[in-house]
């Protein structure tokens, strides 16, 4: 088994790296549906409250980085936001991965 350690392309150098958790949120939203009825002198069966829940689509709001190295710089503080800088130190040296970033996701291992 290979080890992807980047590639160099027009003396431009890339690494590789695994978002391996994220911390975020969704919003729960209760809605309540109850019969009224007017004025009647005739009573009416009572029908019980619709409820009905829904959540809104996940808001992904930091991510976790595994940045390889043999684990020497994963923790649980290393959370960025999408945006973010991404730097580590490495060997006293600030090492950004902020060009070009590029998500692969939605993969699977093959049965």
């Amino acid at each position: 088994m290979s080890n992807f350690r980047g590639s160099v392309q027009n003396d431009l150098v890339g690494h590789s790296f695994i978002i391996d958790g994220y911390k975020g949120y969704r919003n729960k939203y209760t809605y309540t549906y109850e019969w009224v009825y007017g004025p009647s002198s005739v009573p009416l069966p009572s029908k019980p409250p619709k409820v009905e829940i829904n959540y809104s689509s996940p808001v992904i709001e930091q991510v976790r980085m595994n940045w390889g190295y043999a684990n020497e710089f994963d923790n649980n503080d290393n959370l960025y936001t999408l945006t973010d800088d991404w730097s580590i130190q490495v060997n006293g040296v600030n090492t950004s991965y902020n060009y070009r970033r590029e998500l692969i996701y939605g993969f699977s291992k093959i049965q």
